[in-house]
């Protein structure tokens, strides 16, 4: 089952390459964070390779991008990318927690933010 067309894969190779340079990160680097040759991410910048799914988060974060911008184009308002940001934040710090743990911890932050003042 085919996800992109060749045009859509271009273009997202365009964008990640973008993204590479102004992070400021060679194909190498990138190569090395993704597990794959420098081939194979010249491949995926040229459009000749489309990149896999499980490497769009790590490109994501990498480039400190939204998965929107990368797949679509769609730039996300500021607001909407520090809410990713901390959502994505959040879900890493509760990756090995329990859901007894977590419902634990809802609480607190709920009774944090009733105790806040208006």
């Amino acid at each position: 089952m085919k996800y992109f067309d060749a045009e859509q894969i271009k273009i997202m190779g365009e964008r990640i390459k973008n993204a590479r340079i102004k992070s400021g990160l060679t194909q190498r680097e990138v190569a090395d964070e993704l597990g794959v040759t420098s081939e194979m991410v010249i491949r995926i910048e040229k459009g000749k390779s489309a990149c896999k799914t499980d490497h769009i988060f790590v490109l994501c974060q990498l480039f400190n991008i939204s998965a929107d911008y990368l797949l679509s184009g769609k730039k996300l308002q500021k607001e909407e990318i520090a809410n990713s940001k901390l959502d994505n934040m959040i879900d890493n710090l509760l990756l090995d927690v329990d859901e007894f743990e977590k419902d634990k911890i809802f609480r607190i932050i709920q009774l944090m933010l009733e105790k806040q003042p208006s």
